[in-house]
């Protein structure tokens, strides 16, 4: 694949061709806000923000000479996780998503689509295969985004036995010309439905 990072090179099948390649814009997506992440993260803040105050207080009205000041300066740092918790979910993750998509490389071939990531050193590649793509969908906007699958995340527990499944929704996300990849797809899409 062209235009990837290095050592991504020889991912395609035999007679396969590539009939697009982009990254997502990067940007904080402030609409995001609107989510049940922020809620939670606003709690989280308002809560561990007010524990972090009011155990300050607590602890400095304890005397340096009392033999118990010191064990209980551990209260505000407990809560400081909590708070770092709470930043993260109400606007944190806002900067994460962002970051990401500024590591990440999309490509339509004739056979699939595949989404690559390289984060915090670690690489990875999803590939859907035309067989694997439903739930179609295009977000027209600029930029936009379109939808073509899901990823399913699964946990287990100790003894390898699925307890949750989780999925997510797959696409190109933020794209500078979704109609034009949206048009790409239409044998994608022809295909899928039969």
């Amino acid at each position: 694949m062209t235009n990837q990072p290095a050592g991504w090179e020889g991912l395609l099948e035999d007679g396969e061709t590539i009939l697009w390649q982009g990254q997502p814009a990067t940007g904080v997506i402030w609409r995001d806000l609107i989510s049940l992440e922020t809620v939670i993260g606003a709690f989280f803040t308002v809560f561990s923000g007010g524990w972090v105050i009011g155990t300050g207080v607590m602890v400095g009205s304890f005397g340096a000479a009392d033999p118990f000041a010191y064990l209980f300066l551990l209260f505000p740092l407990a809560g400081t996780l909590f708070l770092a918790i709470g930043l993260y979910l109400l606007v944190g993750r806002l900067f994460m998503d962002s970051y990401q998509r500024g590591k990440t490389w999309y490509t339509l071939t004739n056979r699939a689509a595949f989404i690559a990531t390289e984060t915090f050193g670690r690489r990875r590649l999803q590939r859907c295969g035309i067989e694997q793509m439903r739930g179609f969908d295009l977000v027209d906007q600029h930029p936009g985004t379109i939808w073509f699958g899901y990823s399913a995340i699964r946990s287990s527990n100790g003894n390898g036995r699925v307890v949750a499944t989780r999925t997510g929704r797959l696409g190109f996300r933020q794209i500078p010309n979704p109609r034009e990849v949206w048009t790409l797809m239409a044998p994608h899409r022809r295909e899928a439905e039969e």
